[in-house]
């Protein structure tokens, strides 16, 4: 198996859907996760770890009623350019803690907050993916459930923690490899 990773760390949508026409003509599989940046939760996340998490969720809330329709592009547009692919595997975003936990920086506010953010940006996800079966795209939804044994605050995560900064939300080694291996069991059982 040959490999492409054209991921970017703080693309948008937008961004995203550029990047398509970078897609190699055999491609077989694409994963996409995507969405994060466009809701801006990376300011957040900045936003609430500096105690101020009402404006950071106002801005984001702002910013959810563009997810759904620019993913659909998304999704219509990696199809359109390649109708052979067999499944474009797109990643829910993993909570990365639980409402009540806290430590540290991870006050209960900012917990709540990072159970309610990646909740909503999901919905929306899963919405233009079904949107975009219904147009005949062979989408993949892959929900990451296992992470809610694994979040900040745990003597195991999958995340990075704010020691990182804005890689907070971005997941370990060990969650990437959870990842994968949720997204294989997709592929395998055809069901996401």
């Amino acid at each position: 198996m040959n490999f492409v990773n054209l991921a970017c760390s703080g693309a948008t949508l937008e961004e995203t859907i550029a990047q398509v026409d970078d897609l190699p003509e055999n491609v077989d599989v694409v994963a996409v996760t995507t969405g994060g940046n466009s809701l801006k939760f990376a300011q957040v996340v900045i936003r609430c770890l500096a105690d101020d998490c009402e404006s950071g969720w106002k801005s984001a809330l702002a910013n959810l009623p563009g997810i759904r329709p620019a993913a659909l592009e998304l999704l219509t547009a990696v199809h359109a350019l390649r109708p052979g692919v067999s499944a474009i595997v797109l990643t829910l975003y993993p909570t990365p803690t639980r409402t009540g936990l806290s430590c540290g920086k991870i006050t209960e506010e900012v917990a709540d907050l990072f159970t309610k953010g990646p909740a909503l940006l999901n919905t929306e996800l899963v919405a233009a993916a079904s949107e975009a079966r219904s147009l005949g795209v062979p989408v993949v939804v892959v929900d990451p459930v296992e992470f809610l044994k694994h979040p900040l605050c745990s003597d195991d995560p999958w995340f990075h923690g704010p020691e990182k900064g804005l890689f907070v939300m971005h997941l370990n080694d060990a969650g990437y490899a959870a990842l994968a291996t949720a997204a294989r069991a997709e592929l395998v059982s055809g069901t996401g």
